[in-house]
C-alpha cells in the first residue's frame, strides 16, 4: 500500500465530502492530489535543520488523538491547518 493510500484510508471521504460541498469521487481525487504534495513539502522542510526542528515541535504541540483510531473532521482545527500549509509550501 502506497503512503497516499494508507493515509486516504484514514480519512472519512463522506465527511470531507459533505463539509466541501462535493461528490465522495471528487473529494477523493481531490485528496489523492493534495497528499504527495503536502508530503514532499513535509520532506523538503524536514531536510533542513531549522526545519526539521520546526515541524517535530509543531507535531509536539499537537496531540495524537486525532488519527488514533479513524480522523473526525469535526476536531480538525482548520486555522491551524492553514498555518501548517503555510509553513510547508511558504506564504
Amino acid at each position: 500500500m502506497s503512503a497516499t493510500d494508507e493515509i486516504l484510508s484514514d480519512i472519512p471521504l463522506a465527511q470531507l465530502a459533505a463539509q466541501l460541498g462535493v461528490d465522495e469521487a471528487t473529494a477523493e481525487a481531490a485528496t489523492r492530489q493534495a497528499i504527495p504534495a503536502l508530503l514532499g513539502g513535509l520532506q523538503a522542510n524536514a531536510q533542513d535543520p531549522a526545519g526539521a526542528a520546526s515541524l517535530a515541535g509543531a507535531l509536539g504541540n499537537h496531540p495524537s488523538a486525532l488519527v488514533d483510531g479513524g480522523v473526525n473532521l469535526d476536531e480538525v482545527d482548520t486555522a491551524d491547518g492553514e498555518k501548517i500549509v503555510g509553513n510547508i509550501f511558504g506564504p
